[in-house]
């Protein structure tokens, strides 16, 4: 691959006690697989089975910056009136290796 996603980030621009972001410690797979072998593939869990992940909640002004090799979503946001949202910006830092 001449190309390759190394970290996600999270810009959140607004605060909520709903919709935190969730990583799972371990994604299933065996930690001898090199990273660029894994199965990057979206899983089919349900958010209610996840309950040892590391959960971040949207904080106004907060950066996320993980792995983006780790497991990771997006738990369900429930606003309490209509003036409660979740604003966020993702982006995604990339590798691309210059061929000379």
């Amino acid at each position: 691959k001449n190309v390759l996603t190394l970290m996600t980030g999270i810009l959140y621009l607004s605060s909520s006690d709903t919709g935190s972001t969730y990583i799972l410690p371990k994604d299933g797979q065996q930690t001898d697989v090199p990273m660029l072998e894994r199965n990057t593939e979206d899983w089919k869990e349900h958010y209610s089975d996840l309950v040892q992940c590391t959960h971040v909640l949207p904080e106004k002004g907060k950066i996320l910056l993980f792995d983006h090799q780790l497991a990771h979503g997006v738990a369900p946001f429930t606003p309490i009136d209509e003036s409660d949202k979740r604003i966020m910006i993702r982006f995604d830092l990339v590798y691309k290796r210059i061929e000379n």
